[in-house]
């Protein structure tokens, strides 16, 4: 699943020479490396479910649910075997690495592209018929979509500038978006937490609107469309 890290890392050598290497420095070159590793394992998975179930856009959603349904079944499997390869030093399931920034990325990321291959089913709910023959099976995994919204969004943590955070504000958009579609529709039910998780999305974004008019324009927006959800939830 994982290529492997730079030979002198991994060897037992390169723990020996501690005349050249202080003792902390290798544990955490060889963290970096297999974080390096998991981050590219996990950008050509999430491309090829961008490609598979983008590729008709939403309309290929609506026009054929089933073979999406399918798609996410076996994306969901691969990343839940992505997860599980990822190496001891910097594997989130470990209770040890609660507080290990490289390994709580990796937890975001799964949760992102687990959110992603749900959102066509969010989208189908949302615009079609509740009398579609595929409603129901549709119904449970865009409820899913929502429920990883909101994990994700609780795990946010924008007070601070660093390399993430162009992203971070911009997928607090994107997850607010979603949870007040789904809010404003009246079709499914929302998740515990729901609203609080929305708050921690307007608060990053409005954190960093200052410095981005794109994100300035994105904060109008959500208030305006907040203001029309709140006059019917």
């Amino acid at each position: 699943m994982f290529p492997s890290p730079p030979t002198e890392l991994t060897s037992p050598s390169a723990y020996d020479r501690g005349d050249t290497l202080d003792d902390d420095i290798v544990p955490e070159e060889e963290k970096s490396w297999f974080y390096y590793l998991a981050e590219i394992s996990y950008r050509r998975m999430m491309n090829r479910a961008m490609a598979v179930m983008a590729r008709s856009g939403e309309h290929g959603w609506s026009d054929n649910i089933c073979k999406a349904m399918e798609h996410c079944k076996e994306f969901n499997e691969q990343i839940d075997l992505w997860y599980s390869h990822i190496p001891p030093q910097i594997d989130p399931k470990n209770a040890v690495h609660t507080n290990n920034e490289l390994a709580q990325f990796l937890r975001n990321r799964e949760l992102s592209c687990r959110e992603w291959i749900h959102r066509p089913f969010l989208f189908y709910i949302l615009h079609q018929s509740p009398e579609d023959e595929h409603y129901g099976r549709a119904m449970p995994l865009a409820q899913r979509c929502l429920e990883l919204c909101v994990e994700h969004l609780f795990r946010t943590y924008g007070h601070n500038r660093h390399h993430g955070t162009w992203y971070i504000a911009r997928s607090c958009v994107t997850k607010a978006l979603v949870l007040l579609a789904a809010a404003k529709s009246g079709r499914i039910p929302l998740p515990p937490g729901w609203k609080d998780a929305l708050e921690i999305a307007r608060w990053t974004i409005n954190r960093w609107s200052g410095e981005a008019p794109d994100l300035e324009w994105a904060q109008r927006m959500l208030e305006d469309i907040l203001g029309e959800v709140e006059k019917h939830v």
